[in-house]
């Protein structure tokens, strides 16, 4: 009888002890969840704060532009974006930059001609078209060591009737084989996508439009 009570006894501690440390295991990921959520606040936080500072330069050095505070490559962390395109043109450069390690950086500056960006979470790349008077170029970047690298792209001319014929290039400028093209370019559009559309983004006019 006693062996059999210490049996049950040794069953209910063991079974209590499973109990115990399967709460752990789901109440961990939750705290870690918490602190990660923390970071990353106090890092946006400080991040728009040294974004409205540098808004604030662009303002006093510029006469039109438009910027957007959004998370264009995953971690949670925006991005500033900013099109320095004339008021009621299409035509100019823009800029990214990210916040790490207390500073922002520059991430990429490109021509901003009748721009679209579509950016890719899983693969941190983004992808730019531009168009002018039928000329139409796709340009393919991705991040490398906290910057866009320009990978390769493509363009055509349709005033030209060159609707079905891309000219394909490396980030040199060079001529290279679609086949070439495909190869630097593969893996690129992974993951979540969004588009960000630099005629949505907020407008303003610098000082030197007064």
């Amino acid at each position: 009888m006693l062996k059999h009570r210490l049996t049950f006894k040794n069953t209910v501690f063991l079974f209590m002890l499973f109990v115990f440390a399967m709460v752990l295991a789901n109440a961990a990921p939750t705290e870690q969840s918490r602190v990660n959520a923390a970071s990353v606040a106090k890092k946006t936080k400080k991040a728009k704060k040294l974004y409205n500072k540098k808004l604030q330069k662009i303002y006093s050095n510029s006469e039109f532009y438009s910027y957007k505070i959004t998370d264009i490559y995953g971690d949670k962390v925006p991005e500033l974006l900013v099109d320095y395109s004339p008021a009621g043109e299409s035509y100019g450069t823009f800029e990214i930059y990210t916040y790490k390690n207390g500073k922002i950086s520059r991430m990429l500056e490109a021509d901003s001609t009748n721009l679209n960006m579509t950016s890719y979470k899983k693969s941190k790349s983004l992808v730019l078209s531009t168009t002018y008077h039928g000329y139409v170029e796709y340009s393919f970047y991705t991040v490398k060591k906290g910057k866009y690298r320009l990978l390769a792209y493509r363009h055509h001319n349709e005033d030209m009737g060159e609707y079905d014929i891309w000219y394909y290039k490396n980030a040199k400028g060079e001529d290279i084989s679609k086949s070439s093209f495909l190869k630097k370019v593969k893996g690129v559009r992974k993951g979540k996508k969004k588009t960000l559309d630099p005629g949505k983004w907020t407008f303003c006019a610098g000082y030197y439009y007064y």
